[in-house]
């Protein structure tokens, strides 16, 4: 056995340490050295988000205003309707305010559509009265 020759582990050993590099310091921070400036990426984001918002609202607007539309469209319709209605009221109040206290002066009676119809004094028919429905719950109740 040869014992001139140092053992492979201690050779090994003894080769690592030659060439091993040593250990890095740790890094220590640096008291002159500024912040990273963000700013810009802010802004960027800040843009972004805004534009997303704008668009997001611009859809919300868009839809309120076409349910508004149909609603203010179908009042518009009924308003139309009641005004008509209105003037018609207003035409018939006039022309009974014209009459004033008219005297009926004469019945004109249809035995066969069971109505009477009142005249004035100038001979203008009146409105009819339908009198069927009244002498049809008459015969029930007497029946």
């Amino acid at each position: 056995m040869i014992l001139d020759q140092p053992d492979a582990l201690e050779r090994w050993s003894a080769l690592r340490a030659r060439y091993q590099k040593p250990e890095p310091r740790p890094r220590q921070r640096r008291l002159d050295t500024r912040p990273l400036d963000m700013s810009g990426y802010d802004a960027w984001c800040d843009a972004r988000i805004a534009a997303a918002l704008q668009q997001r609202d611009r859809a919300i607007d868009k839809a309120v205003g076409r349910a508004l539309g149909q609603t203010i469209a179908k009042l518009e319709n009924k308003i139309a309707t009641l005004r008509g209605e209105l003037a018609m009221a207003r035409t018939r109040i006039k022309e009974l305010e014209q009459r004033g206290n008219v005297a009926i002066r004469n019945w004109h009676i249809n035995r066969k559509t069971f109505s009477a119809t009142p005249f004035d004094a100038n001979g203008k028919a009146g409105t009819p009265i339908n009198l069927r429905a009244l002498f049809e719950e008459y015969h029930v109740q007497t029946s």
